[in-house]
């Protein structure tokens, strides 16, 4: 059960703080998924739909923003 709260926190807040950020620096995307990933911490499609791993939770918060702002990036 911790998992899966852990989840549902990750998939609700991960989405949420890319929305912010990508208001706030003038970046457009088209959706975020969230999911556990083994090697990456987060990708951008060429359709600009932004898949971010779950686990940025466990890091500290100006790291997750950091690639989330990089994924970002990628929808220029």
């Amino acid at each position: 059960a911790e998992l899966e709260d852990f989840e549902k926190r990750a998939k609700k807040f991960l989405p949420e703080r890319t929305r912010v950020l990508a208001e706030r620096l003038g970046f457009d995307f088209l959706r975020v998924t969230c999911r556990h990933q083994k090697t990456r911490w987060g990708s951008c499609s060429h359709k600009n739909g932004i898949s971010l791993n779950i686990e940025l939770m466990r890091l500290p918060q100006k790291l997750r923003d950091y690639i989330i702002i990089h994924e970002l990036t990628h929808t220029v």
